[in-house]
């Protein structure tokens, strides 16, 4: 028979009218029932530290100790229980929500901050930055220790996408810089789920200066490069091609590289096959 059920039935009806129990609730208030150190029974505990806890809250609102034995909440801490999110001066949407300034470093002097552009834009624009005035500051992106590189990928890269890709599989266009190691450094587009791959363009001040075609073909100059030939090949734009150095190969049979184009004050040099050179006189008029 169960102790309490044996008790009530030799006439105990409350935990206190037990043998093996403290007498009396007076005194005990805000107390939990513990057994004794010495296991013969139960007695009134105190929470740690002694006192009774007191203070008031608010729903969804994160609590704090205030004082010894006082917690309260503040009006810029937020926390859904539902949805495991905490918001810091804002009703939290995601995971971990920030309205302000974000700081995270190992010291000040080396520490960074992440927040957005002020109203210049109407919209968001995100900012790093050191702490410290008059630092300067580095964006390192590496994997972790010496892994195989992710197919075409490598093994370290960043991609400016054009689609929200952090759901599914969208279409999507990036533009990329990375590191692999069959190539090394590298900079240009990647076309992902049957997005159409798209020419590398150079601008400057939103002005396009060169372009890669997808076939591989450089353009110098305002417009697309336009080609008869195929391979690797060179489009200028404007009028005039320079080598600003001259070269004088030391023989028709001098050390030379298909295709090689060189000149001096008399001749122009085109290298035709492995170590053979033909060449044009130069003439005034």
């Amino acid at each position: 028979m169960p102790l309490l059920a044996e008790n009530r039935s030799r006439g105990a009806s409350t935990l206190i009218d037990l043998s093996d129990t403290p007498s009396a609730y007076s005194g005990h208030a805000g107390k939990f029932v513990a057994v004794k150190a010495a296991e013969d029974g139960v007695e009134f505990l105190a929470l740690a530290g002694g006192g009774t806890v007191t203070g008031t809250g608010v729903a969804e609102r994160v609590a704090f100790w205030n004082g010894a034995s006082i917690l309260t909440s503040s009006g810029g801490l937020y926390f859904n229980s539902t949805s495991i999110r905490l918001g810091i001066n804002t009703i939290p949407e995601t995971t971990l929500h920030i309205l302000g300034v974000f700081r995270t470093g190992e010291t000040s002097a080396r520490s960074f901050e992440l927040q957005t552009r002020d109203a210049l834009t109407t919209f968001p624009v995100p900012c790093v930055r050191p702490s410290t005035s008059n630092t300067v500051i580095a964006l390192d992106i590496m994997p972790n220790g010496n892994p195989a590189e992710n197919g075409t990928n490598g093994k370290a890269w960043q991609d400016v996408c054009d689609t929200d890709i952090r759901t599914g599989s969208p279409a999507v266009n990036t533009a990329r810089v990375g590191i692999r190691a069959s190539i090394w450094a590298e900079f240009g587009s990647m076309a992902y789920n049957g997005a159409a791959t798209v020419p590398v363009t150079i601008t400057i001040n939103g002005v396009m200066v060169g372009q890669f075609s997808v076939a591989g073909v450089f353009g110098v100059g305002g417009t697309a490069p336009d080609v008869s030939g195929t391979g690797a090949c060179l489009h200028l734009t404007g009028d005039t091609l320079r080598v600003g150095t001259s070269r004088t190969p030391a023989s028709a049979t001098a050390t030379g590289k298909v295709g090689e184009i060189c000149w001096d004050v008399n001749y122009i040099y085109v290298c035709t096959a492995t170590n053979v050179w033909k060449r044009a006189a130069l003439a005034t008029w």
